[in-house]
Parts: C-alpha cells; structure tokens; sequence
C-alpha cells in the first residue's frame, strides 16, 4: 500500500460493502502525513455495521488507517456533533473512483464522499477554485502573470519587452517581482528601493494595509521616453531583514488559512493589486512570477490574472512541467475572463530547426489542451488552428539579448516580430468588452 493507493482502496471497500447502501455521506480526512480517518452519516440500521467496517478498513489499510470513524449516531454525544461538524465543513470529493478487477475505473456513488485533505503546502496548486480577477471594465488595468516551470527560459525578458511594447504605445505599466526567492527585475529595469513586494506582503498579514509609499520606482535603465510610463515595485531590498520578512510569508502561504478561504497571502496580493489599480490606474500590471510549483506562483496564475502566459522549451522538461501546469490550471473554474497564452521559448535561431521544433511543441500542447482544457468544451479547435489557445507563440534565441545586461542596448530586439505577436496575442485576449475583439 501506497500514498497514491489509499483513497481508490478506501472507496472500494466502502462502496463494495454488503451494507453500503447504509452509508448516506462519508467525510473522509487525509492528514500531513497522509493518514485517513472517516466522519459518517448512516441510516439508523446502518449505524450498528460500523465496526464491522472499521475492522475492513483496517485490514485493508494497514497502517494508512488510525481506526477512526466518528459517527453522527453512534458514539458519545460530543464525538457525535464533531462528526456533523466535519460532514458540514470537509468540501464535496469531485469525482471520486475506484479501479474494478477489469483494470477499469469505478465511478463511487454520487452525492456520498466528501474529502478534506489537509495539507502543508501547493494549496493553490490543488485547489479547485482560484477564484476571479476584477472585470476588464470601467478602466480597470489587465492584469498578466508570466510563468515557466523552469528557469532560464527568458520569462523575465519577455515581461520587460511587453512593458517597453506598451510604453511606446504610450500606455502606463506597473510591472511587480513576485519571483521573491530569485528576484530579478530591479537589475532588469535599474531601480532601487528600500521597500517592495515582501515588505507590502508582509505588512499586510500584520496589518491589513498596504502603503506604496517607496515602493514603486521609475526605471533608470531606459531611454525618459519609455521610461515615463513604466513603474516598476521590486522584490524588496535583499539582505537578513529581507530572509526574515521571506520566512514569515512562506509560513503565511500554508495551509494555515481555513477550507474554503483564501491563503493570508492571497488576500495580501488582492490588495496590493487593487492598491495600485486605485491609486496609479495603469493599463497594465504585469506580474513577473516564480518558476516551478512554488505556492506564490500558484496564487498568483489564474486568480489574479486575466491572461496567464505560460513558457516552455520543447524538450522533454519543458513538456514535462507545462502538462503538469495545465492540469492543475485545469481543476479550476476558468471563465472566458482569464486565459492562457503559450510561449514556445528559445527556439533556435535558425528558421527550419525553429519551424521543426514548433511543430513537435504544437503536436504536445494540442494534447494537453485536449485532455485538460477543451475537455467538455463543444467546437474543439483542429490542431492547426492559427488562433487557438494550445498554438504556442514563438520567441527565438536571440544572442545579443543574452550577451547584455543594459536593457536600453537591446530594445530593437525587444520590440521585435515575436515579442510583439506575443503582446498583440496578450491585447486580444484581455480586451475589455468596450474595446471589441481586436
């Protein structure tokens, strides 16, 4: 018996049983340590099989099971109401399964379990619900996360060419470091500034306010003309005070906050959001988020933003973490107000390699988007779809980006043709309804 092994075994026993049918809602809870105790609701016969069950369990669990099963009929009155208390709390198991002896999946019976899984960390990654962005109405700005599951990908890069894009459009942008444990952007963009995201972060959880005040910074590393409409709010100042204020956050982002609730520090990027839409009414907030499956990158795709742009390289590592990606951007509920946007990143430089290697990515996202995006969805695009949301959009390696760390000497390259399809895709997908399709 495995981790993996427990829930499907637990149900198979449960909904085999000869008494099953006396089982009106079953609450299960999954501890830290993966450990699984039952909170019951039977009919008043079913109630007096409960320990025959229990020794089942046992049997088949092993260790996996503690042995306890509370019931709202049985047992001491306060054990009773405790029962009722985590049937009213644990959220409804979506889908539950189990595999019969033909190798095939077994759907439980619907409207009985609910599971409550307990966990350290990755809650937003495993939520079912990242709630909604503000309406991209009455002059809200769009709000745009860049991820990649791995680094090194030009994440970064691109976020810095969509600011300059915009800016020479003449559009304000506020662009916010929230890869917090690797921070970039200050160097990126020339800024310094005693505050910023950690310490707005932190604040708030102690507080419930936010003060911009020093937090937001013009870049010094571009020509005024572009630099006039850009603001740019860094990680923080680095340094022991910064690894103090990181560890309180990354203690704040468990799963300290009650089922159904969003995380403290959820809440503190709500609010650091809307500071800024209030007070600096930008276009644009573009948020710079953590590679991997850090908690910070997980709140802040999908939730918060209205167009998730997502890099991957199309190796087998890139590939890899752009399914897994998928997937759980897949168990939220997702709305015509929050996007994705594929970036095929660091395609050779040389077009017949590029073309190649885009053709391998697009055969892979068109799977993933099928098994996980389109599932259930009427009218699935063919594969080839120019304007379907699994077409990566491609950005080749470019040598003299890589070679210079002053972004005024490379901005022709980054107002070039593929960061600027990629911006134009991020324009159409975060219109607001007033502005039309395009």
């Amino acid at each position: 018996m495995t981790f993996d092994d427990v829930l499907p075994t637990l149900l198979r026993v449960c909904e085999t049983w000869e008494h099953a049918a006396t089982l009106q809602r079953v609450a299960v809870v999954r501890d830290l340590r993966g450990l699984v105790r039952l909170a019951v609701e039977p009919t008043e016969d079913g109630a007096r099989h409960l320990d025959a069950l229990g020794v089942i369990l046992k049997r088949e669990l092993g260790p996996w099971f503690t042995g306890e099963m509370l019931s709202t009929r049985t047992g001491k009155q306060p054990l009773q109401n405790v029962a009722r208390r985590v049937l009213k709390t644990a959220p409804p198991w979506e889908a539950p399964r189990y595999p019969d002896l033909a190798g095939g999946q077994v759907p439980a019976t619907a409207g009985r379990w609910q599971l409550w899984e307990r966990r350290v960390g990755k809650q937003p990654w495993l939520e079912g619900e990242g709630g909604e962005p503000w309406p991209l109405s009455d002059g809200n700005p769009a709000v745009v996360t860049f991820y990649s599951f791995k680094g090194g990908v030009g994440r970064t890069t691109t976020l810095a060419a969509c600011a300059l894009l915009a800016a020479r459009a003449g559009e304000k942008v506020v662009v916010i470091d929230l890869d917090l444990e690797a921070p970039g952007l200050a160097s990126v963009f020339g800024v310094e500034a005693d505050q910023g995201v950690v310490d707005l972060l932190v604040d708030h959880l102690a507080t419930e306010a936010v003060n911009l005040r020093g937090a937001l910074q013009r870049p010094q590393a571009l020509p005024d003309e572009l630099a006039e409409h850009i603001q740019v709010i860094p990680a923080g100042r680095l340094g022991v005070s910064y690894l103090e204020k990181l560890a309180r956050l990354d203690f704040a982002g468990s799963a300290m906050a009650p089922a159904g609730t969003e995380a403290p520090v959820q809440n503190a990027l709500r609010a650091l959001l809307a500071k800024v839409r209030d007070e600096h009414r930008p276009r644009w907030i573009l948020l710079d988020a953590r590679a991997g499956l850090h908690d910070l990158a997980g709140l802040s795709l999908h939730g918060l933003a209205h167009a998730d742009v997502l890099f991957s390289r199309a190796n087998a590592q890139g590939v890899a973490g752009l399914d897994l990606v998928l997937q759980a951007l897949s168990r939220r509920v997702r709305s015509a107000s929050s996007r994705v946007v594929l970036v095929h990143a660091m395609a050779p430089a040389g077009r017949p390699e590029a073309t190649a290697e885009h053709a391998r990515l697009q055969h892979e996202t068109y799977g993933m988007f099928t098994r996980h995006l389109y599932r259930g969805v009427s009218g699935i695009p063919e594969q080839d779809a120019e304007d379907a949301d699994h077409q990566p959009w491609m950005i080749h390696r470019e040598e003299t980006i890589e070679r210079n760390d002053r972004l005024a000497d490379v901005v022709p390259q980054l107002t070039g043709e593929d960061y600027r399809a990629v911006w134009e895709r991020i324009r159409l997908l975060t219109a607001a309804p007033t502005e039309g399709a395009g």
